[in-house]
């Protein structure tokens, strides 16, 4: 099934379960969310998958983790990563729209790949 919508973040929150419920709700079911990772490892809580009305997918990608100082105050190690499955996923769906919950890597192929099928961002 090919959406018009798709979403892409990096993780799953409890807090925004609802707001991905209600939008689904409002685009009558026709969006699809992408997540990097089920969670986060500095995070106290897991997503519960029960309550998603909506359709994810949660693609685990190959990191590649950079040996900096740490300048930062979270815990993860800096990483970087080319998310390849973005041009993939929407070669294949052909969205009108295209989400992107960051700024960084993920929105740069995002407005690339809407570039090519010529779609919003």
């Amino acid at each position: 099934m090919a959406f018009k919508y798709l979403f892409f973040i990096n993780t799953i929150t409890p807090y925004t379960v609802g707001l991905y419920n209600e939008l689904n709700n409002v685009l009558q079911n026709d969006i699809k969310f992408f997540f990097n990772t089920p969670s986060e490892k500095h995070k106290k809580w897991d997503p519960d998958f029960s309550q998603m009305k909506f359709q994810c997918k949660v693609i685990i990608h190959k990191k590649s983790f950079l040996n900096l100082p740490v300048v930062r105050s979270i815990a993860d190690p800096l990483v970087h990563f080319f998310p390849v499955f973005i041009f993939l996923e929407c070669l294949k769906h052909k969205p009108k729209v295209i989400f992107t919950g960051e700024m960084g890597v993920r929105t740069i192929f995002t407005i690339f790949a809407a570039k090519i099928i010529k779609a919003r961002v």
